[in-house]
């Protein structure tokens, strides 16, 4: 079931989180997050009882500003990869976008996540650029790969 965020979600997301990302948002700064007018964010919940927040499998979080948006971060649990849930939280930050007269939403993916480009590029995501060694890693840097999607009756 994808569902919108909830103050209750943020130390289960901030936990998926630290298990993903080398830099990572605490359970404060998603609470921060969620306290902004711009504020976007999708869960992937497996929950048998809604009012258990800590089956999450996955969330999307991002913030829209006029008719821009960006996702800051996007991630699912390993075991629940190759399901479908990664799509269906992309797709329902994007119908959200557009249902709020966004024009652009733009991303950066890690250059060795080949998974995640691919899953943007298949909802037209496009390459716009590439942030040299900007993600830290244990063993050095990874470039970030810029990329951006249009709706088309922006530019209609």
């Amino acid at each position: 079931m994808i569902r919108a965020m909830r103050q209750s979600d943020c130390t289960a997301i901030a936990a998926l989180e630290a298990a993903n990302f080398d830099s990572a948002f605490t359970s404060e700064q998603l609470s921060h997050l969620m306290d902004q007018p711009s504020f976007c964010g999708f869960v992937a919940d497996h929950a048998i009882d809604p009012a258990v927040s800590d089956q999450i499998n996955g969330y999307i979080i991002g913030h829209i500003v006029a008719d821009q948006a960006e996702i800051l971060t996007f991630a699912v649990q390993p075991a629940f990869r190759g399901q479908g849930r990664g799509r269906a939280l992309l797709g329902q930050f994007l119908h959200q976008a557009r249902q709020r007269g966004v024009i652009r939403v733009m991303l950066e993916v890690a250059a060795d996540n080949a998974a995640a480009q691919a899953l943007y590029a298949a909802h037209g995501f496009i390459r716009s650029g590439v942030r040299p060694a900007y993600y830290k890693r244990p063993d050095g840097r990874c470039d970030a790969i810029m990329m951006a999607y249009c709706f088309t009756e922006a530019f209609s």
